[in-house]
Protein backbone atom coordinates (compact mmCIF):
# COMPACT_ATOMS: atom_id res chain seq x y z
CA UNK A 1 0.00 0.00 0.00
CA UNK A 2 1.47 3.56 -1.18
CA UNK A 3 -0.04 6.74 0.64
CA UNK A 4 0.11 10.34 0.50
CA UNK A 5 -1.35 13.67 1.97
CA UNK A 6 -3.41 12.58 4.75
CA UNK A 7 -5.68 15.24 6.06
CA UNK A 8 -8.31 16.22 9.13
CA UNK A 9 -10.03 18.84 8.68
CA UNK A 10 -12.79 21.37 9.69
CA UNK A 11 -14.90 22.42 7.25
CA UNK A 12 -17.07 25.17 5.91
CA UNK A 13 -18.46 24.43 2.23
CA UNK A 14 -18.12 22.55 -0.21
CA UNK A 15 -16.04 22.86 -3.20
CA UNK A 16 -17.36 23.23 -6.44
CA UNK A 17 -16.78 24.48 -10.05
CA UNK A 18 -18.83 27.54 -11.17
CA UNK A 19 -20.61 29.12 -14.27
CA UNK A 20 -22.87 32.32 -13.67
CA UNK A 21 -25.29 33.86 -16.61
CA UNK A 22 -27.08 36.79 -14.95
CA UNK A 23 -29.67 39.77 -16.14
CA UNK A 24 -31.14 38.01 -18.74
CA UNK A 25 -32.92 40.39 -21.17
CA UNK A 26 -33.99 40.50 -24.84
CA UNK A 27 -37.01 41.01 -27.48
CA UNK A 28 -39.33 38.47 -29.47
CA UNK A 29 -39.36 35.81 -26.64
CA UNK A 30 -35.59 35.29 -27.16
CA UNK A 31 -33.14 36.00 -24.14
CA UNK A 32 -29.73 37.41 -24.18
CA UNK A 33 -27.84 37.58 -21.03
CA UNK A 34 -26.20 40.93 -19.96
CA UNK A 35 -23.76 38.78 -17.99
CA UNK A 36 -22.25 35.66 -19.26
CA UNK A 37 -19.16 34.11 -17.48
CA UNK A 38 -17.77 31.43 -18.47
CA UNK A 39 -14.86 29.70 -16.27
CA UNK A 40 -14.45 26.22 -18.71
CA UNK A 41 -13.00 28.16 -21.31
CA UNK A 42 -9.14 29.43 -20.20
CA UNK A 43 -7.91 30.43 -17.19
CA UNK A 44 -7.81 34.04 -17.50
CA UNK A 45 -11.06 35.64 -15.57
CA UNK A 46 -13.11 38.21 -16.86
CA UNK A 47 -11.73 41.77 -16.53
CA UNK A 48 -14.55 43.16 -14.16
CA UNK A 49 -14.15 40.31 -11.77
CA UNK A 50 -11.38 40.11 -8.67
CA UNK A 51 -10.25 36.72 -7.38
CA UNK A 52 -8.34 36.75 -3.72
CA UNK A 53 -7.67 34.10 -1.11
CA UNK A 54 -6.33 30.69 -1.42
CA UNK A 55 -3.14 30.81 0.27
CA UNK A 56 -1.78 27.48 0.47
CA UNK A 57 -4.41 26.02 -1.38
CA UNK A 58 -4.27 23.27 -4.58
CA UNK A 59 -5.79 22.40 -7.57
CA UNK A 60 -5.52 19.95 -10.02
CA UNK A 61 -3.42 21.53 -13.38
CA UNK A 62 -4.57 20.46 -17.24
CA UNK A 63 -1.74 17.83 -16.62
CA UNK A 64 -3.80 15.96 -13.96
CA UNK A 65 -1.43 16.87 -11.08
CA UNK A 66 -2.21 18.50 -7.97
CA UNK A 67 -0.41 21.72 -7.97
CA UNK A 68 -0.23 24.52 -5.24
CA UNK A 69 -2.64 27.55 -6.17
CA UNK A 70 -3.80 30.72 -5.07
CA UNK A 71 -6.83 32.24 -6.32
CA UNK A 72 -8.49 32.22 -8.67
CA UNK A 73 -8.14 28.81 -9.09
CA UNK A 74 -9.15 26.68 -12.24
CA UNK A 75 -9.77 23.00 -11.60
CA UNK A 76 -9.19 20.16 -13.95
CA UNK A 77 -10.76 16.65 -14.21
CA UNK A 78 -7.11 14.21 -12.42
CA UNK A 79 -8.36 11.41 -15.02
CA UNK A 80 -9.99 12.64 -18.07
CA UNK A 81 -8.35 16.02 -17.84
CA UNK A 82 -11.15 17.94 -18.77
CA UNK A 83 -12.18 21.52 -17.53
CA UNK A 84 -14.10 21.27 -14.27
CA UNK A 85 -14.09 25.24 -13.98
CA UNK A 86 -13.42 27.77 -11.24
CA UNK A 87 -12.63 26.26 -7.93
CA UNK A 88 -14.53 27.75 -4.49
CA UNK A 89 -13.81 26.57 -1.17
CA UNK A 90 -15.25 27.83 2.14
CA UNK A 91 -12.80 28.19 5.30
CA UNK A 92 -10.68 24.64 6.56
CA UNK A 93 -8.38 24.05 8.99
CA UNK A 94 -6.01 21.26 8.84
CA UNK A 95 -6.05 19.43 11.85
CA UNK A 96 -2.96 16.45 10.96
CA UNK A 97 0.40 17.55 10.41
CA UNK A 98 3.63 15.80 8.60
CA UNK A 99 0.77 14.69 6.13
CA UNK A 100 4.12 13.56 3.62
CA UNK A 101 6.72 12.43 6.17
CA UNK A 102 4.94 9.47 7.59
CA UNK A 103 8.37 8.08 9.00
CA UNK A 104 8.09 11.43 11.23
CA UNK A 105 7.80 10.98 14.68
CA UNK A 106 4.54 12.90 14.90
CA UNK A 107 3.07 10.06 13.78
CA UNK A 108 2.49 7.67 16.74
CA UNK A 109 1.22 5.01 16.51
CA UNK A 110 2.92 2.62 14.09
CA UNK A 111 2.34 -0.55 14.92
CA UNK A 112 3.59 -3.46 12.76
CA UNK A 113 4.69 -1.74 10.10
CA UNK A 114 7.93 -0.21 7.74
CA UNK A 115 7.33 2.97 5.74
CA UNK A 116 9.40 3.68 2.87
CA UNK A 117 10.02 7.36 1.92
CA UNK A 118 9.42 9.37 -1.45
CA UNK A 119 9.18 5.81 -3.61
CA UNK A 120 7.09 6.36 -5.37
CA UNK A 121 5.58 9.62 -7.68
CA UNK A 122 2.74 11.13 -6.23
CA UNK A 123 -0.61 13.11 -7.14
CA UNK A 124 1.53 16.33 -7.75
CA UNK A 125 3.91 14.22 -9.84
CA UNK A 126 6.98 14.20 -7.62
CA UNK A 127 8.34 11.67 -5.96
CA UNK A 128 6.89 12.16 -2.73
CA UNK A 129 4.77 8.99 -1.58
CA UNK A 130 5.71 6.38 1.07
CA UNK A 131 5.29 3.08 1.12
CA UNK A 132 4.07 1.34 3.63
CA UNK A 133 4.74 -2.50 4.61
CA UNK A 134 3.28 -4.72 7.26
CA UNK A 135 5.54 -6.92 9.21
CA UNK A 136 5.38 -10.29 9.39
CA UNK A 137 4.68 -9.82 13.30
CA UNK A 138 1.02 -11.24 14.04
CA UNK A 139 -1.63 -8.66 14.99
CA UNK A 140 -3.21 -5.24 13.85
CA UNK A 141 -0.73 -3.10 11.65
CA UNK A 142 -1.47 0.40 11.27
CA UNK A 143 -0.15 3.95 11.28
CA UNK A 144 -1.45 7.02 13.25
CA UNK A 145 -2.01 9.75 15.08
CA UNK A 146 -3.10 9.14 18.53
CA UNK A 147 -4.01 12.97 20.02
CA UNK A 148 -6.10 15.35 17.83
CA UNK A 149 -8.37 17.69 19.37
CA UNK A 150 -12.18 17.67 18.60
CA UNK A 151 -15.08 20.22 19.47
CA UNK A 152 -18.34 18.55 19.90
CA UNK A 153 -21.12 19.14 17.00
CA UNK A 154 -18.34 20.15 14.79
CA UNK A 155 -17.90 18.67 11.29
CA UNK A 156 -14.42 16.75 10.20
CA UNK A 157 -13.55 15.49 7.05
CA UNK A 158 -10.70 12.80 6.93
CA UNK A 159 -9.60 12.57 3.20
CA UNK A 160 -5.81 10.63 1.92
CA UNK A 161 -4.58 9.24 -1.37
CA UNK A 162 -3.71 5.78 -1.75
CA UNK A 163 -2.60 3.10 -4.21
CA UNK A 164 -2.34 -0.24 -4.63
CA UNK A 165 1.10 -1.68 -4.14
CA UNK A 166 1.63 -5.23 -3.26
CA UNK A 167 -1.63 -5.13 -1.49
CA UNK A 168 -5.03 -4.15 -2.90
CA UNK A 169 -7.11 -2.89 0.37
CA UNK A 170 -6.79 -1.13 3.38
CA UNK A 171 -8.89 0.49 6.21
CA UNK A 172 -8.71 3.52 7.70
CA UNK A 173 -10.87 4.86 10.59
CA UNK A 174 -11.53 8.01 12.87
CA UNK A 175 -12.45 8.94 16.18
CA UNK A 176 -13.80 12.84 16.76
CA UNK A 177 -15.22 12.53 19.98
CA UNK A 178 -17.36 9.88 21.00
CA UNK A 179 -17.77 8.85 17.23
CA UNK A 180 -16.08 6.30 15.64
CA UNK A 181 -16.10 5.92 12.00
CA UNK A 182 -14.24 3.16 9.95
CA UNK A 183 -14.03 2.68 6.15
CA UNK A 184 -12.87 -0.11 4.12
CA UNK A 185 -11.25 1.19 0.72
CA UNK A 186 -10.64 -0.87 -2.42
CA UNK A 187 -7.27 0.05 -4.24
CA UNK A 188 -8.19 -1.14 -7.38
CA UNK A 189 -11.02 0.44 -8.20
CA UNK A 190 -11.68 3.40 -4.92
CA UNK A 191 -14.51 1.55 -4.17
CA UNK A 192 -15.66 2.14 -0.17
CA UNK A 193 -17.65 -0.51 1.62
CA UNK A 194 -18.64 -1.52 4.98
CA UNK A 195 -19.28 1.65 7.04
CA UNK A 196 -18.84 1.13 10.78
CA UNK A 197 -20.02 3.27 13.30
CA UNK A 198 -19.93 7.14 12.99
CA UNK A 199 -23.37 9.39 13.50
CA UNK A 200 -26.44 9.04 10.84
CA UNK A 201 -25.07 11.59 8.68
CA UNK A 202 -21.99 9.85 7.96
CA UNK A 203 -20.84 9.51 4.57
CA UNK A 204 -17.96 8.22 2.54
CA UNK A 205 -16.38 9.36 -0.43
CA UNK A 206 -14.08 8.70 -3.54
CA UNK A 207 -12.85 10.08 -6.47
CA UNK A 208 -10.04 8.49 -9.49
CA UNK A 209 -6.92 10.94 -9.03
CA UNK A 210 -4.80 10.24 -11.81
CA UNK A 211 -1.93 7.62 -12.63
CA UNK A 212 -3.99 4.74 -10.40
CA UNK A 213 -4.51 6.67 -7.19
CA UNK A 214 -7.55 7.37 -5.03
CA UNK A 215 -8.57 9.56 -2.63
CA UNK A 216 -10.42 8.69 -0.33
CA UNK A 217 -11.79 9.97 2.88
CA UNK A 218 -15.10 10.23 5.02
CA UNK A 219 -16.84 13.08 6.98
CA UNK A 220 -18.91 12.89 10.12
CA UNK A 221 -20.70 15.60 12.98
CA UNK A 222 -18.21 15.13 16.98
CA UNK A 223 -21.02 14.40 19.62
CA UNK A 224 -18.28 15.41 22.32
CA UNK A 225 -15.50 17.50 22.99
CA UNK A 226 -12.47 14.77 22.86
CA UNK A 227 -9.01 13.76 21.84
CA UNK A 228 -9.47 11.97 19.09
CA UNK A 229 -7.00 9.71 16.85
CA UNK A 230 -6.47 9.28 13.20
CA UNK A 231 -5.11 5.56 12.14
CA UNK A 232 -4.69 3.71 8.53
Amino acid sequence: MICRDRHLMKLGTPSLGLGLRSGFSGSGGIAIPALDLNFINGEALDGRITASGGVNGTRVNSSGLIVPATAPRFDYDPVTLVARGLLIEGARTNLVLRTDALDHAYWDAKNRITVSVDVLAGPDGTMNAEKIVETATSGEHQIGRNVITASTATLYAHSFYAKAGERTAMRAGDIYGLTSLTLFCNLNNGATSNKSGGTAGAVLFSAAAGNSWYRFGCADTSNATELGFVRF
